[in-house]
């Protein structure tokens, strides 16, 4: 289903806007590169151009869209950006285009607890709180990657997947993502660039129901908010590898 997506994006049948009706209401963004080995130097770069693109869809300001980002290997990498002190779209982009290639496994478990940790001790109280991963194959960990998952997702935290490549498994990608419409499959890391653009309009979407949240019950309703679409409780079977 996932393929149809992007193929519709790039024969112009699905019409999304750049950087359009997203504004209006505070949220915190922590993007979860995957720096590990499998990606290459090459396509970790593709990473960074893509991360630093989509951001231009946002409106970074203080009382909007706050951004922070870090990379995964066999650890999360040194050069991580935190959501705090504030920092402007051009210091953004400029810090993500100098990260380094961390290397190592697919440790999605400790760049999820990591981004966790950032939205709990960084973010802002009445901010609704996302975060968006990126994997390119199976966790090393799967028990330890879904288990911070669900954690995450029961601090309110509104995950989004994005597998790239055959290797990623379609059935963690279900585990990771908040809801069926969160999860994206993408050939290969170089065809990012088809799916910015949907991509940005499901960020979109949750920033916008997240305004109407803060409409209808007070901003104080989004820092407890829990996405209703999953499970409960981490689930370890039925793993492909």
């Amino acid at each position: 289903m996932y393929m149809l997506y992007v193929l519709a994006l790039l024969l112009g049948v699905i019409h999304v806007s750049h950087g359009t009706g997203c504004n209006g209401v505070a949220a915190d963004f922590v993007f979860v590169m995957d720096g590990s080995d499998g990606v290459t130097d090459l396509g970790f770069a593709k990473q960074k151009f893509f991360v630093s693109g989509l951001i231009e869809n946002f409106d970074v300001n203080p009382n909007s869209s706050n951004i922070g980002i870090l990379a995964y290997g066999s650890q999360v990498g040194g050069d991580t950006l935190g959501l705090q002190p504030f920092k402007g779209k051009t210091q953004i982009k400029e810090h993500i285009m100098s990260m380094e290639y961390p290397k190592g496994d697919t440790n999605i478990a400790v760049g999820i607890d990591d981004a966790r940790e950032m939205l709990k001790q960084q973010g802002r109280p009445t901010a609704a709180k996302y975060m968006v991963v990126f994997t390119d194959k199976l966790s090393s960990s799967p028990m330890h990657t879904y288990t911070q998952a669900f954690l995450a997702k029961a601090d309110g935290i509104k995950i989004f997947a994005v597998g790239m490549g055959p290797d990623s498994s379609n059935e963690e990608m279900k585990m990771l993502a908040s809801g069926p419409n969160d999860m994206f499959a993408i050939p290969d890391i170089a065809s990012l660039d088809a799916l910015s653009p949907y991509l940005s309009d499901q960020l979109c979407k949750g920033y916008m129901n997240a305004y109407a949240d803060m409409q209808q019950h007070g901003p104080g309703h989004l820092a407890g908010r829990r996405d209703n679409s999953t499970s409960t409780q981490p689930k370890y079977n039925n793993m492909q590898p």
